[in-house]
């Protein structure tokens, strides 16, 4: 089961629906499949419908002094970029990915720094 326009609640936050994990991306409906997450951080997948690339998101649910320097220096190097948007829960990095299989690497990447 996905969600619909009307689960999205605002950025950052996650929901669940039928049993799996979203983070409610930026623009209303936009939904990641969470991928890992924990009591600080969800890592999600969102395939655009305009083409085949695929979006990585990052999302850091409390404020900076929470945050490990060392991840996010990693996410740097991944060339991920970060974002802050109006209203949004905590703060997230985010990559265009061309394809899902560049994603998918990208995603390990950030998992394996982890220890996931």
């Amino acid at each position: 089961m996905k969600p619909e326009c009307g689960d999205w609640t605002s950025p950052g936050e996650v929901i669940e629906v039928g049993n799996k994990k979203y983070i409610c991306g930026t623009g209303e409906g936009h939904f990641y499949l969470v991928q890992f997450s924990d009591e600080n951080i969800a890592v999600g997948l969102r395939q655009l419908l305009s083409s085949d690339e695929c979006r990585v998101r990052v999302q850091f649910l409390d404020d900076d002094s929470k945050v490990d320097i060392g991840f996010l220096n990693k996410l740097r190097e991944l060339d991920m970029e970060r974002f802050k948007r109006h209203n949004e829960r905590g703060f997230h990095f985010s990559k265009l990915c061309d394809t899902e299989s560049e994603a998918t690497s990208l995603i390990h990447e950030i998992l394996n720094y982890l220890g996931r």
